[in-house]
């Protein structure tokens, strides 16, 4: 058992199906579709296809609205909306920003103060998510969060000390306990006052009972509900324990009820439309968490009373992308990487006009735009870095303030392509960060403008299907990019490689492998076509192919692929 100085950084990060896994075994949940062996596999971290994957998240909201830890808002009811598969699929969007998340975490090359750091300030973030979703659906079932404090479930023997606490309420020992439930011995009351043993169903239904009789105006209904997810929550911050210490279980908890009642008190003085009025907000909040572009406004109000340093911090940039935070990407606006992301992995070419890689670079000829974008990007770097530490007043005021600067200089200079193309860059990176499709769409059509006063220069070209693909519209980007590619002299690797991404997060899996390894030919040292190729290959069950991508894909500092290849996930699909 590991105490408050548990050193995060010394210890494995697990991914998002290994934990829910191991919430499944904790809260003993034995539906056939949990306890199959395709969820075995899948909670051991290996790969399985996405109808399995879709009926384990179903099959998980399910379960926890039937234990009743999840309540059932009276709306989703009356509209016939399944409460069950709107939790399970807002806890696969939650376990896929964990598993971004924590890629980026292990992809990098820090020290163990630092990783500890980073990891604490992850979980700070998951606390921050799961309050919004909290809040949102104890508005929408109309019932009241708990007031601040350390949650018994959070203690020490949480389960007991709730037992111990209603005992005392209605005047029984534990012989009487014992006594009443029909047992010879106070051995199995005494394991479960002390923690030594969590009783069955029935025996929390027979404690309820007796619990009930003596204790004024409760039921045992209520108490068997209570005394249930006590236990339930109880197990779960035992099962966190043995990775992050007793004390921070505690203090995380603590936060997030506080979280969770703050913000119930600020909808309450922001006199919020009445429930029938605001439930697409709320609804939305349960399904998107902090990735609701709404959640900021309520997470900046938060941030003004936050008095820890911190999570005042941590408020402010909970709704951007976790991933890029702890990479601490801060070249985003650099125009010669590209800004809308995807582009970003296309590392720099120091040399001027190379035209055998025909990688994204700025245009050769002299552009009046030039140095104002110059001064822009170092102003941009700076103000993404202080972004990744959380110190701005808001994520979304940054993002406005660049876009209106961008205008700016693409107002001052109409015929510059690179004013037009960062412009267009940077509206796709803040489209995606604020879930704006309107800032998308204007995005493509600032990059197009560029490409039109600059035929043949592949950057703004590309970036139209770049935006789209970072936005989730894949079938949008691919698309974009078979139109795009008209404009352009050639297929340059840029084109190859946004193309082939789109094609792999589509599962068109030979036509993306064949683009990658074509990146490949041209820069043998570009590591996320390596990785990505790695993947391509793995999925059609091509290990030899796999296994050399992935090892290139380590080598250059990307070692997802090969992690997964040496822990199994890809060993079920037979090599060619």
């Amino acid at each position: 058992m590991h105490t408050e100085d548990t050193d995060l950084g010394s210890l494995p990060i697990a991914n998002s199906a290994e934990i829910i896994g191991a919430i499944v075994d904790a809260l003993r949940l034995d539906d056939d579709v949990l306890t199959s062996r395709t969820a075995k596999r899948f909670f051991q971290g290996r790969s399985i296809n996405e109808h399995n994957e879709a009926e384990i998240f179903l099959a998980l909201g399910e379960s926890l609205v039937e234990r009743g830890l999840v309540p059932v808002p009276p709306v989703f009811e009356q509209c016939d909306v399944s409460t069950g598969a709107i939790i399970g699929v807002s806890i696969a969007r939650a376990g896929a920003r964990w598993d971004r998340a924590v890629s980026r975490i292990q992809g990098r090359s820090t020290t163990t103060v630092e990783r500890t750091a980073t990891i604490d300030r992850l979980l700070r973030f998951v606390v921050i998510d799961l309050a919004v979703r909290i809040f949102a659906i104890l508005r929408l079932s109309s019932l009241e969060p708990s007031r601040p404090g350390t949650p018994l479930w959070a203690m020490e023997n949480g389960g007991g000390r709730l037992l111990r606490k209603l005992a005392a309420r209605a005047g029984l020992t534990r012989y009487d306990l014992a006594m009443r439930l029909g047992t010879s011995t106070p051995s199995s009351v005494d394991n479960w006052l002390d923690g030594k043993v969590r009783p069955t169903n029935d025996s929390v239904a027979a404690l309820s009972g007796v619990l009930a009789d003596q204790i004024e105006n409760a039921t045992p209904g209520e108490l068997t509900l209570e005394i249930q997810r006590q236990f339930i929550f109880a197990g779960l911050a035992n099962l966190i324990e043995p990775w992050i210490g007793r004390q921070k279980v505690i203090d995380l908890s603590t936060a997030l009820v506080r979280l969770v009642w703050l913000m119930t008190e600020d909808v309450r003085r922001m006199n919020r439309p009445p429930l029938e009025e605001a439930m697409g907000l709320e609804f939305d909040f349960v399904r998107l968490g902090t990735l609701d572009p709404e959640a900021g406004t309520l997470l900046e109000n938060l941030a003004t009373v936050e008095p820890d340093e911190s999570w005042r911090q941590d408020l402010l940039a909970a709704t951007l992308d976790w991933g890029i935070l702890f990479e601490g990407l801060v070249a985003q606006v650099n125009p010669t990487r590209t800004s809308a992301g995807l582009a970003q992995e296309i590392e720099d070419v120091k040399s001027a006009g190379n035209e055998q890689t025909g990688l994204a670079e700025l245009p050769a000829v002299d552009d009046p735009a030039r140095e104002a974008i110059s001064q822009l990007a170092d102003e941009g770097s700076e103000a993404l870095r202080y972004l990744a530490l959380g110190k701005i007043p808001s994520q979304s005021s940054l993002m406005k303030s660049g876009i209106e600067r961008r205008r700016a200089i693409a107002r001052y200079f109409p015929q510059s392509p690179l004013a037009h193309s960062e412009l267009g860059s940077f509206l796709g990176m803040a489209g995606k960060h604020l879930g704006r499709r309107d800032l998308i769409d204007e995005g493509i059509t600032e990059c197009a403008i560029a490409s039109g006063l600059l035929p043949g220069w592949d950057l703004p070209a590309v970036e139209q299907g770049i935006i789209l693909a970072n936005f989730g519209a894949f079938e949008e980007a691919l698309e974009r990019l078979e139109r795009v590619k008209e404009a352009l002299p050639y297929e340059t690797a840029h084109f190859r490689f946004a193309k082939g991404y789109v094609l792999m997060e589509l599962t068109r899996y030979p036509e993306a492998l064949e683009l990658m390894e074509r990146v490949l030919e041209d820069r043998p040292d570009y590591a996320k076509a390596a990785l990505h190729a790695a993947h391509c290959a793995f999925m059609l069950g091509d290990n030899w192919v796999g296994q050399r991508h992935a090892k290139r894909a380590r080598g250059l500092g990307e070692p997802d692929e090969f992690t997964a290849w040496k822990a199994g996930r890809y060993s079920r699909r037979k090599s060619r």
